[in-house]
Formats: structure tokens, C-alpha cells, sequence
């Protein structure tokens, strides 16, 4: 989250003003395409972006966990957001990545890997200009905290703190312990 304090200095014939506008709030968001439609997560949760590389595959992960990499020291734990979202397995392209994120969750600092299959932009917008989500019976729906409006389509808005509640969090706290 990046704050801004806009002032403006108004000079009269021997005195300065100061005049204070309002102080906005702009949130700053990664926005990423998973199949044909737009994501977005609050860059507050990423650390990094990184070119695909091999994924280490874990027996009995939950189906959406492709696997492992290494990375800064810890097994991070890879969740492909095409099946975590309900899309289409598809091949890799040379645009696919993976956003390394760290967030709060029960009171511990979890890591995890999105494989997403490309970055589109960085954009700033203030929380009033997040529409709320679209009322659906899908669990899935939680996932979504809002949509942007972008032209004449929307980018959704990734709750991850809804999607850690859903997954295996537990599996996946095991995994973000130091390599040894």
C-alpha cells in the first residue's frame, strides 16, 4: 500500500498558505491472466516474480499444488491458479510465471508460489473504486474480494486470505521450513 499527502503552496504578497488536499490511500496491484480472464493481488503480498523453472512434485499434495521449488532456502509450495480457480489445465508458454507471495494467516507468515499464465501490468487504484464481487453460490466466489473495472472488462480482485482459509494451509505451513 503506498500513501500519498498532496499539499499545494499558494503564494500571496507577503505570506505563504498552506492548503491540504485530500489525502488519498492508493493501493498498488500485479495484475496476471490465469486462461482468459484478469486477476489482480495487492503487491503487500508479493515478494517476487519468477520465470517458470522445474517443479519438485509432492506426493499426495492437495490437486492444486503442483509441487515445490526451491526458493531462498524453503520448499515453497507451487498452487497452479487454473485448477485453484476451476480452469482448464493447459500447457506452459514462455510467458507463464510464478508469483512468490508471503501473507498473514493464523497468526504465522505462510510463502506460496502462483503459477499464473502471464503478468499483464501493476496498476494503483483507492479501495472506492473496487466494485464488490458478483453474489455467487461457489465457494469460489469468496475468493474474489472485488473487481476492477479496466475498459469494458473487470480484473478480479484475489482474496488470498479466503483462498488460504479454503486450502490445505496446514500442508502448507509444513513446507515453508528451511531446506535443509
Amino acid at each position: 500500500m503506498v500513501g500519498f499527502n498532496f499539499t499545494r503552496c499558494i503564494f500571496d504578497d507577503n505570506h505563504a498558505k498552506m492548503f491540504f488536499m485530500e489525502t488519498k490511500i492508493l493501493n498498488t496491484y500485479l495484475s496476471f491472466r490465469v486462461g482468459k480472464e484478469t486477476f489482480a493481488l495487492n503487491t503487500g503480498n508479493v515478494i517476487s516474480i519468477l520465470e517458470m523453472k522445474p517443479i519438485t512434485r509432492i506426493p499426495e499434495a492437495p490437486d492444486y499444488v503442483t509441487g515445490v521449488i526451491n526458493f531462498r532456502g524453503i520448499a515453497l509450495p507451487i498452487v497452479d491458479m487454473r485448477i485453484a480457480l476451476g480452469f482448464p489445465i493447459s500447457e506452459e508458454t514462455p510467458e507463464t510465471a510464478i508469483i512468490t507471495t508471503e501473507f498473514e494467516f493464523d497468526q504465522s507468515t505462510l510463502k506460496l508460489g502462483l503459477l499464473v499464465d502471464s503478468l499483464t501490468g501493476v496498476f494503483n487504484l483507492v479501495p472506492e473504486e473496487i466494485l464488490p464481487a458478483p453474489e455467487l453460490t461457489n465457494l469460489k466466489r469468496e475468493w474474489i474480494s472485488g473487481l476492477v473495472q479496466n475498459d469494458d472488462l473487470f480484473i478480479q480482485i484475489i482474496n488470498m486470505a479466503a483462498l488460504m482459509d479454503h486450502a490445505n494451509h496446514h500442508w502448507i505451513q509444513k513446507f515453508n521450513q528451511p531446506v535443509e
